[in-house]
């Protein structure tokens, strides 16, 4: 009987167990029906502007360092999607996935994000059996944004320069930055704050958080042509990082003129 009922409950698992397939060599068993697991962690969900990039940081533990990791799209694990998967680093259209073993994270970026963006996503371990998982659900809305500011500024040489970027209020605590960079996930930090009425400060530019108006400032000063470039609004949050393009144009402004006078010697 033992032998029976074993039999019966393995044919029993074998039918409504879901799976997912991960290659065209084999396929891995998952969890009925969302399939959390504890052994990968990350943000439960995320509000991102249109337009904007967005960076995912998922942890996992210290036996999963050399396993598979990978991102997909579903609202059931048994069906998503997947967007990127790598054991090192690895580009899918607008997603890429980073694997940092030595501090045991993961980290997933979409660009350049869109309304249809919005949903539920995973970020997985892959591993014999059954996959770990955790759910990330990403808004992406143009209305009641977690980040928002202007797209574009321009001043000339020598001037300077202000942005106001603003956010929800239940963001006053986190940390605020400034960073320069064509490509979202590698520009590189320019000014950095944190707290009411914090500011930091590096070289020529200037970053101030003011949590009574939800909008932290950046200012640039004494312009030049070399500044024209593409920053970002950055907004830290636990397990993920929000990016809104700004794309700063520096103009010649006003060249002063030069009048030339000849004399002429007479014989």
């Amino acid at each position: 009987m033992a032998f029976i009922d074993r039999f019966l409950h393995a044919e029993h698992l074998r039918k409504y167990s879901p799976t997912v397939l991960v290659d065209s060599s084999k396929e891995v068993g998952l969890c009925f029906p969302d399939c959390v697991s504890w052994e990968v962690t990350g943000p439960q969900s995320v509000r991102v502007p249109l337009g904007g990039s967005l960076t995912v940081r998922c942890q996992y533990k210290q036996e999963w360092k050399s396993n598979v990791k990978w991102w997909c799209r579903g609202e059931q694990w048994s069906s998503c999607q997947f967007m990127a998967k790598s054991s090192g680093f690895e580009t899918s259209g607008r997603t890429s996935i980073q694997d940092r073993r030595g501090n045991l994270t993961f980290i997933v970026t979409i660009v350049n994000l869109e309304a249809g963006d919005t949903d539920t996503y995973w970020c997985g371990i892959e591993k014999a059996l059954r996959d770990h998982g955790h759910r990330v659900k990403v808004t992406v809305s143009p209305h009641h944004l977690s980040l928002s500011g202007p797209r574009e500024v321009s001043a000339a040489v020598g001037e300077n320069l202000t942005v106001r970027c603003h956010y929800e209020q239940r963001l006053q605590a986190e940390e605020k930055s400034w960073c320069r960079g064509p490509r979202w996930g590698a520009c590189g930090p320019m000014a950095t704050t944190r707290g009411a009425r914090s500011q930091g400060t590096a070289g020529r530019v200037s970053i101030l958080d003011d949590w009574d108006s939800y909008t932290f400032t950046v200012t640039m000063e004494k312009l030049s042509w070399r500044d024209s470039d593409t920053y970002w609004c950055v907004m830290h949050t636990e397990g993920a990082e929000l990016g809104l393009p700004v794309i700063v144009k520096v103009s010649p402004g006003k060249t002063p003129r030069v009048w030339w006078w000849a004399a002429l010697a007479s014989p």
